[in-house]
């Protein structure tokens, strides 16, 4: 079983989570009001009267199903939220056993190279003209972001940090040496069944 089959079981299983809190939430609540449709709006406890037990327990079993209400609700909530995080990592990730993992690590250095020449030359264009020379050579979005920056950390001399230039970098690396890994094992997996 592969990693990305993996994590779609367990998202599987999170939404089955959610989908059981959500009824045991429905549950609770529709016990609590056939309970609560009982009693007239605004009717007291009569204190001494012989009902009074009765009353109270009522109103116990009316707050206790409320409560489980709201708390299964809160947990369904909980499943589907690490449901849609298992699921964006699912859309983002490539795993090193996906049969297109190699194109798409090439697809992914490709962009971060771009992004890495697109923001030395913001900074080049800074240097020569300030942010009118950036929209002129990059755009608007990337002056945008560059000038945001400038905005946040005034101390900033460039649009682009040049740590986030080498961290581009170091990712575009990073990709490389996992890409020849990848291949490799391609490799040596057809070596192996042949």
């Amino acid at each position: 079983m592969t990693r990305r089959e993996r994590m779609e079981r367990r998202l599987e299983r999170r939404l089955d989570w959610a989908a059981s809190r959500d009824s045991k939430a429905a549950t609770a609540f529709d016990k609590a009001h056939r309970i609560a449709d009982q009693i007239p709006l605004g009717q007291p406890i009569l204190v001494g009267h012989h009902s009074e037990a009765h009353a109270r327990r009522d109103v116990d079993r009316i707050h206790s199903g409320m409560s489980q209400g709201v708390e299964s609700s809160r947990m369904a909530e909980h499943h589907r939220s690490k449901a849609a995080g298992i699921a964006d990592q699912l859309d983002r990730s490539i795993f090193s056993d996906d049969p297109d993992a190699p194109e798409r690590l090439r697809e992914r250095i490709a962009e971060l190279e771009a992004q890495r020449d697109t923001r030395k030359r913001a900074n080049a264009a800074y240097k020569r003209g300030g942010i009118q020379a950036v929209r002129a050579e990059v755009g608007d979005k990337i002056a945008l972001d560059g000038a945001r920056t400038m905005q946040l950390c005034p101390w900033e001399k460039v649009p682009f940090p040049p740590y986030s230039i080498s961290n581009l970098g170091a990712n575009i690396r990073r990709l490389r040496e996992r890409l020849s890994q990848v291949e490799r094992a391609a490799i040596a997996k057809a070596e192996g069944s042949g």
